[in-house]
This record gives C-alpha cells, sequence and structure tokens, in this order.
C-alpha cells in the first residue's frame, strides 16, 4: 500500500538542523508517511546522522551519476545503529532540543485528533529515501524537483531541513486536503511561527487573504512558506515543478503559477 503523504526535505550541510527536523516529523501523529531527503551534495555525513534515528527503518540511497542515470543501495538503518560506535551518534530529545524550547500551539487543544500508536512504534516502519545530487548546484527548486520524483504518494509536503513541523501538522492538513477534494482544492498551506533564537517573532503586521482565491494578495509578497504547503502531486507536475534556473524565489514564482487558477486551503 503506498503511503498517503511523501514528504521532501531538501538539505546542504546542516548537520545538527537535519536531526530536528527529522525528530520534528517522527514525532508526527500521521501515518503511512514516504520520507525524502534530497540532498544537493552535501559533505556532512547524512547517512549515519539519519541512520541514528531510531525512527528509521530502511534507508534507500539513490545517487544521480549524471545524464538521468542512477545508483540504488538499500540498507536496514537498525543494522547499522548496531555496526556503528554508538558514543559517536548525535543524542536528541523528540524534537532534537528541550521541550520547553518551541511552543506546540496545538498543545492547548488536549491532542484534538485520536492516536492509534505510540510514536516510537509508528516511528520504527518510516523508510527513507536519500536522493543525493551527483554535485552541488546550489539549487532549491532542482533539489526539490529530484525529491518529488522519487515520490509515490498522490500528496506532497515539503519541509526545509533548519524548520521544525507541529506534531499535529500533517495529520490536521491532509485530514483538510481530503475534506477540500470534493471543492476542487488541490493545495494548502499554514501559519508559520517564526522563531529568532528563542524569540517568537510577532506576525501582527501579516494581514492577508490566505485562502480561496489568495492571487492578488499574494502578488505583494509570497504569503506562501515552503515548509508549510501540502498538494496534490498530480497539480505540481501540471505546474511544471520548481524553476531550476532560479537561487531564490523559485517557490514564490511556483506558488503564483499555481494560485493564478486554483484556490487554496488554509489552517490557521
Amino acid at each position: 500500500m503506498n503511503p498517503k503523504i511523501s514528504v521532501v526535505i531538501i538539505t546542504y550541510n546542516h548537520g545538527e538542523k537535519i536531526i530536528r527536523c527529522l525528530n520534528s516529523l517522527l514525532t508526527s501523529k500521521t501515518q503511512e508517511i514516504e520520507l525524502i531527503i534530497a540532498d544537493d551534495c552535501s559533505t556532512d555525513d547524512l547517512k549515519t546522522a539519519a541512520a541514528a534515528l531510531s525512527g528509521i527503518s530502511e534507508i534507500t540511497e539513490i545517487k544521480e551519476c549524471g545524464k538521468g542515470a542512477e545508483e540504488t543501495e538499500v540498507f536496514s538503518a537498525a543494522a547499522f545503529r548496531e555496526s556503528e560506535d554508538t558514543d559517536r551518534l548525535p543524542e536528541t530529545s523528540p524534537l532534537g532540543m528541550e521541550d520547553n524550547s518551541i511552543e506546540n500551539s496545538c498543545d492547548a487543544d488536549k491532542d484534538p485528533l485520536a492516536e492509534t500508536e505510540n510514536s516510537s512504534a509508528r516511528a520504527e516502519k518510516i523508510s527513507l529515501k536519500w536522493v543525493r545530487l551527483d554535485k552541488h548546484s546550489g539549487m532549491a527548486g532542482l533539489v526539490r524537483n529530484r525529491g518529488v520524483d522519487a515520490a509515490s504518494s498522490d500528496y506532497i509536503s515539503f519541509l526545509d531541513s533548519d524548520d521544525l513541523w507541529d506534531k499535529y501538522k500533517l495529520e490536521k492538513q491532509y485530514r483538510m486536503m481530503l475534506e477540500l477534494k470534493n471543492r476542487g482544492v488541490r493545495i494548502s498551506h499554514t501559519r508559520e511561527k517564526w522563531l529568532r533564537g528563542e524569540k517568537t517573532v510577532s506576525q501582527k503586521s501579516q494581514k492577508h487573504k490566505r485562502e480561496g482565491d489568495i492571487f492578488e494578495d499574494a502578488l505583494w509578497k509570497c504569503i506562501i512558506g515552503p515548509s508549510t504547503v501540502m498538494m496534490e502531486k498530480s497539480l505540481f507536475y501540471e505546474a511544471g515543478g520548481f524553476r531550476e534556473d532560479l537561487e531564490v524565489a523559485e517557490d514564490y514564482e511556483l506558488w503564483l503559477k499555481i494560485i493564478d487558477h486554483e484556490k487554496v486551503g488554509y489552517i490557521d
């Protein structure tokens, strides 16, 4: 059975940040996740870092070898952990930091979604596809596109390796996408919590229309964060994916192309 959601994480030499990022995903309440790391030819040892996490059961390494050729290697993360010197592996809390350093806006709701499994039992079922570019590109759009190409789910979500997810984010958003499907909505986004160090940055001035037809508001500035998006994979390809020749704002360009003719769902 195919997973519900393919999560594409892009990274380049983010070291400790990728561990925190992955741990925020592994505490998610959503079942049936396909995890894809699209790696822009990092020099960091991502294989060891990812295999160190108890939530990863298997890693499929996909290496680009130029001209569309690929090499694939599959290995057991559990076996890798047993073979490694555990003193070298990073120790992290569930979010890779002290639990009180990031406030979960949903915690006050006393877990609004029913939990069907505990986190560790579910997380051990998550396999990881590691798509490694053969040379560093510096183009986030190109790297994300390679990640989507490896996805097997009908829905995709994006997560940058220096961002974190609330544990209810995926489940709430996936349920909303299923509800909105009958209304023709194929893409959604969420509110972000902005952190500068340990301080929360106020968003009181960010007054925009965020759902439905948001094209006119979005012309003034990018109001969709890439790490908040969930969309149908078919829509991604219909829109042509991310521009691969832009160093910045490749996400903004894609969102504008899509919301020119598509309604948008939103979770505050």
